[in-house]
């Protein structure tokens, strides 16, 4: 027998090598969708918490919705005595599906400083 390949080994490469390849490309555009959905969700976090900050400071009305980039922001603070409700609800699409995530932050006034002399 002669060194080389035969024509059985390079058939047999080619098979194992067709039926991984497609594994490999449906692994890569799993991770591609993957990576634009926790981008999304990255974003969505990012506007709850800047509202959130933007509530507890004062800066912002008791109901309002509004549309930041692709997300769309709801907001509706109710009070009761010394205590502030904030229901929170960021929206967004993920492809065709609508996903939402909601928020529920309850506040209290700070306590009055008590000057000691």
């Amino acid at each position: 027998m002669r060194p080389g390949v035969s024509i059985v080994e390079v058939v047999v490469a080619f098979a194992v090598l067709g039926a991984c390849l497609p594994a490999l490309f449906s692994a890569s555009g799993l991770a591609a969708r993957l990576a634009a959905r926790a981008a999304l969700l990255e974003g969505a976090v990012a506007v709850a918490e800047a509202t959130a900050d933007s509530v507890l400071a004062g800066e912002l009305a008791s109901a309002s919705e509004w549309v930041e980039g692709p997300y769309t922001v709801s907001l509706a603070v109710t009070q009761d005595g010394d205590l502030s409700f904030v229901a929170l609800t960021v929206s967004y699409f993920e492809g065709r599906e609508a996903r939402d995530l909601r928020f529920d932050i309850v506040h209290s006034r700070p306590l009055p400083h008590a000057n000691v002399d």
